[in-house]
């Protein structure tokens, strides 16, 4: 009896493999019905052995059926055992507000944008990156502009923007004209100079300035160019300096042959030409009250270049610029022209006064005489005996109506009858009137 049911259960055992290795598709491996993938008893509790083979014993348990109950139901081991499924992926949900282009975290009241009665609502909430536009209640970007008019997200806050001297608005843009400097990102006005050199602010942009053709670049006294040879013209860098054209700053022109005549370059430097710079004119011409002139004849004015005077020892007079022949009086009084007598330029020499030279035509100063070429003074004896100097010229002296002599007795006669030297230098007859109308005392020959 034993051994039949021993070779009961060993058949049975044989059916079960078998039908595991033909259909695998019934394991349900890890599934969410519960399932650990072995087959379940399909009746009563057995009794059970192990069936010893010849490599030694062989678990020969059957499953529990689905009615089967007590402690003697077998976990599953070996390859029957239901495999782990993947690790679980956390994936994070998409944020829901508070960043750029969605609604503000924690808006007012819970409203959104567009809710009946919304005009003119002031959204307030809170964004994790940029600003709560208050006029949608939706975050903006950095730099990026509110509903607002001119303003713009900055620092997490909506600021005003595009005003002169304040921060540009998005897109470095400035809504009343102006321009955004790039370097400050500050508004110009139109006109300002920009960061950096050369740059203006133009049309809406800092654009480059002073070379030709374009915008002069801003100073405190006007419009200044860079350009060679350039003026600001119109608020346009344009040529200056050649000729016909205006003159460049400094009332300069572009080379030595151009003057600058009422604000224009003109030709310069000959007959009846303006004067160049410096007031300098051709060979043969000198300037003259603005114009080149003939230079070098006497009485005309000095040349400005080559020989100052075409005669032979004239002098060039320091007092009018003019020349004056030799042995002349020059303008100055008390100077004559004195020739060196080398060929050379003469020079304005002092004459005329005692121990100097003579002036020209044999004259002296102050009532003096020239005797051989030099001055003697008034009162002072000539060269030619009985002779003295007298209002410019030698005369006898010692009579009445001639001067009085240089030395006693100055006037003629004896006592009683002695003539008398007047205050004036002049003799006066001994009881003639003298110039104050005192009579001439004879016996001591004075006017008393």
């Amino acid at each position: 009896m034993k051994a039949l049911r021993a070779l009961a259960v060993a058949v049975f055992a044989s059916s079960l493999f078998a039908a595991c290795t033909n259909d695998f598709g019934q394991f349900s491996v890890g599934s969410d019905s519960g399932a650990d993938g072995t087959t379940g008893d399909a009746g009563e509790e057995m009794t059970e052995q192990d069936v010893f083979v010849e490599t030694g014993p062989e678990d020969s348990t059957m499953k529990d059926g689905p009615n089967d109950t007590g402690p003697d139901v077998l976990a599953d081991t070996g390859h029957d055992a239901p495999g782990d499924g993947p690790a679980d992926v956390n994936v994070d949900a998409p944020p829901t507000c508070g960043v750029p282009n969605l609604l503000c975290c924690s808006l007012d009241a819970g409203a959104g944008p567009g809710d009946a009665g919304d005009a003119g609502k002031v959204y307030e909430g809170t964004c994790s990156k940029g600003c709560c536009d208050p006029g949608t209640g939706h975050c903006v970007g950095d730099g990026i502009d509110c509903k607002q008019a001119n303003t713009i997200c900055q620092t997490g806050s909506c600021v005003a923007c595009g005003a002169h001297g304040g921060i540009c608005c998005a897109n470095q843009t400035c809504p009343n004209g102006g321009c955004c400097d790039p370097t400050g990102m500050t508004c110009l006005d139109p006109g300002e100079a920009c960061s950096g050199t050369d740059s203006i602010c133009e049309n809406g942009s800092c654009t480059g300035c002073g070379m030709l053709g374009q915008a002069c670049c801003p100073t405190d006294a006007g419009g200044t160019c860079t350009a060679a040879n350039s003026s600001c013209q119109g608020g346009t860098c344009q040529a200056c300096g050649g000729m016909g054209l205006p003159c460049c700053p400094g009332n300069q022109c572009v080379n030595g042959n151009l003057a600058c005549v009422g604000g224009s370059c003109t030709t310069c430097g000959g007959n009846g030409q303006p004067c160049c710079a410096s007031n300098s004119c051709g060979s043969g011409l000198a300037c003259q009250g603005g114009s080149c002139s003939p230079c070098g004849a006497s009485g005309a004015v000095c040349c400005s270049t080559g020989q100052a005077c075409s005669a032979t020892g004239a002098c060039c007079d320091p007092a009018d610029n003019k020349c004056v022949l030799p042995t002349a009086d020059c303008s100055t009084s008390g100077t004559l022209c004195v020739s060196p007598g080398d060929g050379g330029a003469g020079s304005c020499e002092l004459c005329g006064q005692s121990g100097q030279q003579c002036c020209a035509s044999s004259t002296c100063l102050s009532g003096g005489c020239c005797q051989a070429g030099k001055c003697i003074t008034q009162g002072s004896a000539c060269t030619t005996p009985g002779d003295v100097c007298y209002g410019g010229t030698c005369r006898l002296c010692g009579t009445p109506g001639n001067p009085c002599c240089a030395t006693a007795p100055r006037c003629a006669g004896l006592s009683p009858n002695k003539d008398c030297c007047d205050t004036n230098d002049l003799c006066v007859a001994a009881g003639a009137a003298c110039v104050d109308t005192k009579t001439c005392n004879g016996t001591t020959g004075v006017c008393p």
